[in-house]
C-alpha cells in the first residue's frame, strides 16, 4: 500500500510505551505519530492532519476529556478513540457525551485495537457516503426547480457544476423571472458550506440608510433605537454563504465596505471598534449592466472586479423558447397536485402559440 494512501492516527498519550507498542503491533496500513500531552496533541491535530486518534483519558496537565473538548470545537475534526483504565465508567460515559467515537479499556490487545479503529474507520467512511447521497439528492431536487434542456440551460448547469463546490466569488446575472435565486441556492446546496446557513439580502428592498446595520450589524447604542447589539447577516451567514440579491442598488458608500469583506473576511459593526472576522461565500445577483453602471459612477470597478470570479447569465424565456414545453408540463404538474385537479396536457397548437409569446417579464 503507498504510503498516501495510509491511515494517519494520531497516538495521544504520556506513556511512550503505547505508541511503541501499536507502532510495532498494528498492520502497515497505519502511519502512526505521537503526542506526550493533550497541548502537544492540539497542535499536532492542525499540523499532520490526522484521519483518527487515539486518546488517553487520564494524562498530567491537560486530561484527555479535556483534549475531547477542545477538538470537538474544530471544524471536520477526525474521530476519536479514547484510552480508558478499568473502572472509569464516569469518564467513558463523558467522553462519549462529547463525541467519541469509541472507546477502548487498557490494558488492551493490539489486534482488538486493530478491530476497534477499523470498525471506526468504517462507520466514518459510511457516514461520508450517507452526507454525499445527502448532497446529490438535495442537488437533483434543486435542479428540479431550474428546468430546461436547451443549449444555453446545458451551459448554465455545467458552469454551476464546476464552480458550486469552490470559494469563488459568484455573479449571477439575468432579467427579473430568469431564476437567479434557484441558481444562488443550487451553488450553495452543492458546495461544502451546504451545511450551514444560506442568507439571503435584497439591497434594493432594504432602506438605504438601514442596509448597513442589517448587512453587518449594530452595537447597543449606535444610533437611537439600538437598545441591543445585533449581530448582522454576515456573521449570521458565517461558514456558509450569503446571496446579495440586486447587487447594482447597493450604495456607493456601502460598497467601500462590502469589498473589504471580500478583500480581508472582516469588517465593523455600525457603531463598533472591533473587526469581526467571517468565513463567507458572496453569492451576488443583478438585472443591471453593471459595465453601465461603472461607467454612470453608481458602481465601483474594484468591487465588480472582486465580484466577477465567476459570471453565470441566465437568459430570458425568449431566448430558450424550446424550454417551454418542459417548463409547460411542469406546472401543469405541479399545479394539478396543488389543487388536486386534472387538467389535460395541451395541444401542439396551444403550445405553439406559447412559443411564439415574447414573454416579457419572464
Amino acid at each position: 500500500m503507498k504510503k498516501k494512501d495510509k491511515t494517519k492516527l494520531l497516538i495521544i498519550d504520556d506513556d511512550p510505551k503505547v505508541s511503541w507498542i501499536l507502532s510495532e503491533g498494528l498492520n502497515s496500513n497505519f502511519e502512526i505519530t505521537s503526542a506526550r500531552d493533550g497541548i502537544e496533541g492540539i497542535q499536532m491535530v492542525s499540523t499532520e492532519k490526522p484521519d483518527l486518534i487515539l486518546l488517553d483519558i487520564k494524562m498530567p496537565g491537560m486530561t484527555g476529556l479535556e483534549v475531547l473538548e477542545k477538538l470537538g470545537k474544530l471544524e471536520n475534526r477526525p474521530d476519536i478513540v479514547m484510552l480508558s483504565g478499568h473502572g472509569e465508567t464516569s469518564n467513558i460515559v463523558k467522553s462519549m457525551q462529547l463525541g467519541a467515537a469509541e472507546f477502548i479499556n487498557k490494558p488492551f490487545d493490539v489486534k482488538e485495537v486493530e478491530i476497534h479503529l477499523q470498525s471506526v474507520l468504517e462507520k466514518g467512511k459510511l457516514k461520508q457516503e450517507v452526507k454525499s447521497l445527502k448532497s446529490e439528492l438535495s442537488s437533483r431536487k434543486q435542479y428540479d426547480k431550474l428546468i430546461g434542456d436547451s443549449s444555453k440551460m446545458v451551459q448554465v448547469k455545467n458552469i454551476i457544476e464546476q464552480v458550486a463546490d469552490s470559494e469563488l466569488s459568484v455573479l449571477i446575472r439575468g432579467e427579473s423571472g430568469t431564476g437567479k435565486e434557484i441558481v444562488a441556492r443550487l451553488l450553495h446546496s452543492m458546495s461544502n458550506r451546504s451545511e450551514h446557513q444560506f442568507t439571503k439580502v435584497n439591497c434594493a428592498a432594504i432602506p438605504r440608510d438601514l442596509l448597513e446595520a442589517e448587512l453587518f450589524g449594530y452595537e447597543k447604542g449606535a444610533f437611537t433605537g439600538a437598545h441591543k447589539t445585533k449581530p448582522g447577516r454576515f456573521e449570521v451567514a458565517n461558514k456558509g454563504s450569503i446571496f446579495l440579491d440586486e447587487i447594482g442598488d447597493m450604495p456607493m458608500e456601502l460598497q467601500s465596505k462590502l469589498l473589504q469583506v471580500l478583500e480581508q473576511q472582516e469588517f465593523v459593526r455600525v457603531g463598533g471598534i472591533n473587526n469581526i472576522h467571517v468565513d463567507v461565500r458572496i453569492i451576488c445577483a443583478t438585472n443591471k449592466n453593471l459595465d453601465e453602471e461603472i461607467q454612470n459612477h453608481n458602481f465601483r470597478d474594484d468591487l465588480y472586479y472582486r465580484l466577477n470570479e465567476i459570471t453565470i447569465f441566465l437568459p430570458p424565456l425568449r431566448e430558450k423558447k424550446e424550454d417551454i414545453p418542459l417548463l409547460v408540463n411542469h406546472f401543469l404538474d405541479r399545479y394539478n397536485k396543488l389543487y388536486q385537479k386534472d387538467y389535460p396536457v395541451l395541444s401542439q397548437d396551444t403550445i405553439g402559440k406559447l412559443i411564439k409569446f415574447s414573454w416579457p417579464g419572464n
